[in-house]
Parts: structure tokens; C-alpha cells; sequence
């Protein structure tokens, strides 16, 4: 009955509609006239079709303009729809308003009754039509996620109070769910915010994992030594500031460590400070300079402790606080040291720095190894020289930019006994170019340059480029500087610049 009644009552109320419309569709043989109830986007459309399309184009600017919200575990950040990437699509928008008005012009009476329902509800409503250039949002997604990911921090031990620091869960953008999120939100249901979506990061060690470490033992250890005052106030500086980064670094079994990850960027807010750094085989003043010498005590700890070394690079020129074969640079975030750790059981890495010195430990519940490493000479090559003329060094002047030094090819045997009695034998080669020598002179001056001998070139041609077996536990004769006696015999005299480094003399024994 209660059904009957209702259909009988929805029947009457249409007809209160469609009489009078079916009325007037008889008079005048049309729907009635209501171009002005179409609208755009909330806006009434205006009559003059000649500038319909400039008026759309004004619509669409001021629709990209719009602010949009991305809210991410961190905060938020706001962008207009252009800077997402959203384009207008003219043409289309168009078409939909032309057919709105056919829609509503209709003699036929369903459309006019469509068209009529439309007006009870305030007009017929036409949507902007807007797409998405490609690329754009995902290359906006990806710079945002440089910024907003974080990293899973790992539990941490402070060797000097035993205190364990608990680790942190890290986050990271899912750009490509978050591209088609924000397309469909925006051009589907023109909402102006979206919960950008996010993938959580475990941390690979816990705080439980790390009370449970044994670290007694020192499986192998290094040390480094470094001037600390005067000119060399900051590099020292950043050595002691990189070694406390690297203190406790835990490396579990089968996991590999990034020196800079751990380390991170070496830049001034980071903490590091100006010093001077090699920069494409010359010495430049560069934020962080200092930091290798951590990589290569560290590298040099891990090599004796039979870690597997997955990456390292040696310097352009052989470093003065570390035997060839066992230096490693670094530069982030390029290049980097990787080390993974081989045993059953967890590393821990210990350093110390205190009067000029860095040392470097390797812990762990056992000593597993002895390593043994040795070095060959393969081949020397001699060093270039570049005279740069230059009128403002005084006549009688040569200014060194840089020093000279020799080039080598090395071969590294890194030896592994382990406790069951197992031997293991590595082998490698080191390449260190020359280091061409760079001096600046007045034309004046008449400076001809170093001689063959100086630049190594006769020794080459007589060992024929090779050195049998030559040990290189203490640093090769080349470094040592040319006699005293024979610069007294030049016409000249050698001034240094800040960066140029003299050679140092092999001291000899008595």
C-alpha cells in the first residue's frame, strides 16, 4: 500500500513538470532560453561566443594557480597546479561547454526535461578540463623525496658510558603511487590536499641486538699521526670530527659499511670546516679536507683485520701519513669506501684521536686471522713539469704551485691465515699518476726547468721502469728532494706557494 501510494505521488509530482513543459514545447516549439545558467567552474559563461575561448583560457590560468597541500610525515609543502605539472586543455573544455548549450537549445522534450531538472538544482555545472604533462610531477616527486625521506637510524653504543641509543624506523616516498594520487585527486574530485603515501624503513640493528655484542677482543687496529697547529689547525679539525662519526659503527655479519654513509656529506653545516684537499691530482682549499685520512686508517684497520674491502680507490698520489697500497679516498657522494664484514659474528669500529694521532680498531669476540701484507714497485713513471709565465712573480722568482711527484703501478699481496690454518692469498694493483710539477715565472727570469734527473726520467730508463721486489715500508727514495748543492748552482731561487708541499728529505741513518 505504502509503495503504491509513493509511486502514485512521484508520478503526480512529475507531471506538475512535464505538462506545463510538454505545454510549452507546443506554443513556441523549443526549450526555454537559459544560456545564462550554464557555468564554469562555479562561474556564469557569458553570451559573446567570439570570446568564449580567451575567457576559458582566463579560467584555466587562474584554475592552475591554484595552491595544492602535500602532506608528508614531516609537515607539509604547497605547490600551484602548473608547478605540479597540470596543463589546460582548452579545446576540451570547449567542447563540454558547447555541449551544455545544445543540451539546453534541445526541442526534444527528454532533454528539455533533463535540462530543466538540471536548472532546479542551480544550472547545468561544466568542469575545467585539465591533464598532466608528463614528467613533470614525478621529476617534483623525486626532488621532494630528497628531502623528505629518512633514513633508518641504527642503534648506537657510546664506548666511553656504555649508554645504547635506541633505533629510529625511516620513511621513504613512494613517487610513482604518489603521481597517479595526486592526478586522480586533482582532475577527479578537484580536492586542494593529499597524505602523500609512504613506505616505512626497518633499521638493520637494534638496541637489543647491540647489548648482546661482544667487542672484547681487537681484531686488528691503525694508526695515523697528523700536525695540528698553525695552518694545519682545521684539517686536524676535520680528521678528529670525521674519526668521532665513525665511533662505534657496527657492522653486522654479511652486512657491507659505507664510510660515507656514515660519515655523511662534509660540508660546513655539517660541521667540517675549510682545509686543503687533493682535487683532481692538484691541492685545493675544499670544504672537509682532512677526511681521507680517516678513510684510509680505517681502510688500512679493516684490510689487517681480513674484512673484505667491496670498494676503494687510491689516491692520485701517494699520502704522506700512510704507507702506498693501504690509503682510500673518499668524496661524497661519489666516491666511497664499502667494507662488508665477512665472520659469523658482528664488528664493532672504535676510534681514537689525541695528540696528532688517529687510531683506528676493529672488535669484535675473537681474533679469526692474521694478515700479512706485501708490496711491489711494478713500474715509476716520471712526472711532467708546466712553466706558466707570469709578470707579476719578481725576476729571479720560481713560484711552485705544486710539487712534482713520481708516478707508480703497484702490486698489492694481502696474505690471510685464519685460526683453522685455511690460507688465503689477494691480489691486486694500486695505480698513482704522476704529480705534474707546477711552477709560475717572469719570462724574465730565463728558468729552463728541472732537469731529467730531478723529474725521474734517468732512473726510469735505468731500471727499465721495473724495481725487484722493492719493500715499501718506508716511503721510496724518489720523495727525497733534490741535494741542496745543486739549486745553490741555479740562477734562481724556489719560493713556495701555500699548497706546494716540498718533498722532505729521506733522513739518513748514521
Amino acid at each position: 500500500m505504502r509503495l503504491a501510494t509513493r509511486i502514485a505521488l512521484g508520478t503526480a509530482g512529475a507531471s506538475l513538470y512535464v505538462v506545463p513543459l510538454a505545454a510549452w514545447l507546443l506554443w513556441i516549439g523549443r526549450c526555454p532560453d537559459v544560456d545564462r545558467r550554464i557555468q564554469l567552474d562555479g562561474q556564469a559563461v557569458g553570451e559573446d561566443a567570439d570570446r568564449i575561448e580567451a575567457w576559458v583560457q582566463e579560467r584555466s590560468r587562474e584554475k592552475l594557480e591554484t595552491i595544492f597541500v602535500l602532506r608528508h610525515p614531516g609537515g607539509e609543502v604547497s605547490a600551484t597546479l602548473e608547478e605540479l605539472g597540470f596543463v589546460p586543455e582548452v579545446d576540451s573544455t570547449i567542447d563540454a561547454l558547447r555541449r551544455a548549450s545544445a543540451l539546453l537549445h534541445s526541442g526534444d522534450p527528454l532533454s528539455c526535461w533533463e535540462s530543466w531538472s538540471a536548472l532546479r538544482g542551480g544550472g547545468v555545472s561544466v568542469s575545467l578540463v585539465i591533464g598532466l604533462e608528463p614528467g613533470v610531477l614525478t621529476d617534483y616527486l623525486m626532488d621532494l623525496k630528497v628531502a623528505v625521506d629518512a633514513p633508518a637510524r641504527e642503534a648506537r653504543i657510546d664506548f666511553t658510558t656504555g649508554d645504547v641509543t635506541d633505533e629510529e624506523e625511516g620513511v621513504a616516498l613512494e613517487v610513482h603511487t604518489a603521481a597517479a594520487a595526486i592526478e586522480r585527486t586533482v582532475i577527479a574530485s578537484g580536492a586542494r590536499a593529499v597524505d602523500l603515501p609512504f613506505s616505512s624503513i626497518e633499521p638493520g640493528l637494534t638496541a637489543d641486538t647491540l647489548r648482546s655484542l661482544d667487542h672484547s677482543v681487537v681484531i686488528a687496529d691503525f694508526s695515523t699521526t697528523f700536525p695540528r697547529r698553525g695552518k694545519n689547525a682545521s684539517r686536524a679539525f676535520n680528521v678528529e670530527h670525521g674519526a668521532a662519526k665513525l665511533d662505534g659503527a657496527i657492522i653486522l655479519p654479511g652486512r657491507i659499511m659505507s664510510f660515507n654513509g656514515i660519515v655523511g656529506e662534509r660540508s660546513l653545516e655539517a660541521g667540517f670546516r675549510e682545509a686543503p684537499e687533493i682535487y683532481e691530482g692538484e691541492m685545493v682549499e675544499g670544504v672537509g679536507g682532512g677526511t681521507c685520512q680517516v678513510s684510509s686508517t680505517l681502510h688500512a684497520a679493516a684490510f689487517y683485520a681480513g674484512l673484505e674491502i667491496i670498494e676503494r680507490y687510491p689516491h692520485s698520489r701517494p699520502s704522506s701519513y700512510v704507507r702506498m697500497g693501504l690509503d682510500a679516498t673518499v668524496s661524497y657522494p661519489t666516491v666511497d669506501l664499502r667494507i662488508r664484514n665477512p665472520y659469523p659474528f658482528a664488528v664493532v669500529v672504535r676510534t681514537r684521536t689525541g695528540k696528532g694521532r688517529l687510531t683506528v680498531e676493529i672488535l669484535g669476540p675473537t681474533s679469526p686471522v692474521t694478515v700479512t701484507l706485501h708490496t711491489v714497485v711494478i713500474q715509476r713513471f716520471a712526472f711532467k713539469e708546466i712553466i706558466e709565465d707570469d709578470t707579476s712573480i719578481a725576476t729571479g722568482v720560481v713560484y711552485v704551485v705544486q710539487y712534482g711527484l713520481p708516478g707508480y703501478l703497484l702490486r698489492r699481496v694481502r696474505k690471510l691465515t685464519y685460526a683453522d690454518g685455511t690460507v688465503r692469498v689477494e691480489k691486486d694493483k694500486d695505480n698513482y699518476p704522476p704529480t705534474t710539477h707546477l711552477v709560475r715565472v717572469s719570462p724574465e727570469t730565463g728558468y729552463t726547468g728541472l732537469t731529467d734527473v730531478e723529474r725521474g726520467v734517468e732512473a726510469e730508463e735505468a731500471d727499465e721502469g721495473v724495481l725487484q721486489e722493492a719493500d715499501l715500508e718506508e716511503r721510496p727514495a724518489d720523495f727525497a728532494a733534490p741535494e741542496a748543492s745543486a739549486s745553490l748552482e741555479k740562477p734562481w731561487i724556489i719560493v713556495n706557494g701555500p699548497f706546494a708541499h716540498p718533498p722532505k728529505e729521506k733522513k739518513k741513518k748514521p
